[in-house]
């Protein structure tokens, strides 16, 4: 769970980022393209994009520990025979 709760908060770091320069890089560039220019879309709230981020890290942990529940619920020698 610890794993996937590191992987997930590393993901959100690194996509958060580069997220918000790409998409307005990205939007720039077709609007300047169609000929309207730039600021073409709507870049989104800080607020948002933090709260989307952090949803994003709490849904990974609490998906990891469930997925974790079983295996920590069954024995050392039950896992061990199955192998």
């Amino acid at each position: 769970m610890v794993g996937a709760a590191a992987i997930a908060i590393a993901s959100v770091l690194v996509g958060g980022l580069l997220a918000i320069p790409l998409y307005t890089g990205l939007m720039d560039t077709i609007g300047t393209e169609l000929g309207v220019g730039p600021g073409f879309g709507v870049t989104p709230e800080t607020a948002t994009v933090i709260a989307l981020l952090l949803f994003v890290i709490a849904a990974t942990a609490s998906l990891a520990g469930l997925a974790a529940q079983r295996p920590a619920r069954s024995s050392v020698a039950d896992v061990l025979r199955a192998e």
